[in-house]
C-alpha cells in the first residue's frame, strides 16, 4: 500500500497480518490490545502497595473533583467479586480471602460515572 505524503509517519500495511487504511496516532499494548493513556487526573489516584498481598488502600485526589461514590472490584472475567461505599477519598480493604491474580478496579461517583480505574495485582 502506497501511503500519502501527508500521514506517511503513522501509515502502515494490513497485507500479512498488519494494519492497512488507518491514518493516525495510535498506542498498542501487546499484552492485553490497544490501550489508553491514563488522563491527568488517572495519575492523581494513588492505589497501594500494588502488587497487595492482604489489602490495599484506594486514595482519591483532593484536588476538588467530584467524591468517590463506589469501589468495585472484578476478575478478568467481568465477574464481580465485591463493591463497598467509598465513604470518603481513602478506603482500605482486606484481600486476604481473595485468590492471587490481577483484577480491575473501577472507582464511580455518586451518579455511578466512572472516575477512575487500574488493575490491582494480588501475589499469594
Amino acid at each position: 500500500m502506497n501511503c500519502p505524503s501527508t500521514v506517511q509517519p503513522w501509515c502502515v500495511s494490513l497485507n500479512s497480518g498488519q494494519l492497512d487504511g488507518y491514518y493516525g496516532q495510535f498506542k498498542i499494548d501487546l499484552t492485553v490490545g490497544v490501550a489508553e493513556d491514563p488522563t491527568e487526573t488517572d495519575l492523581l489516584w494513588l492505589v497501594y502497595p500494588n502488587p497487595a498481598v492482604i489489602g490495599f488502600t484506594v486514595q482519591a485526589p483532593v484536588d476538588g473533583s467530584k467524591v468517590p461514590g463506589s469501589i468495585v472490584m472484578y476478575d478478568m472475567t467481568g465477574r464481580i467479586l465485591f463493591a463497598h461505599h467509598m465513604p470518603g477519598r481513602s478506603i482500605t480493604l482486606n484481600t486476604s480471602a481473595t485468590p492471587p491474580g490481577a483484577y480491575l478496579l473501577v472507582v464511580r461517583d455518586l451518579y455511578g460515572e466512572r472516575m477512575h480505574q487500574q488493575t490491582l495485582i494480588l501475589e499469594p
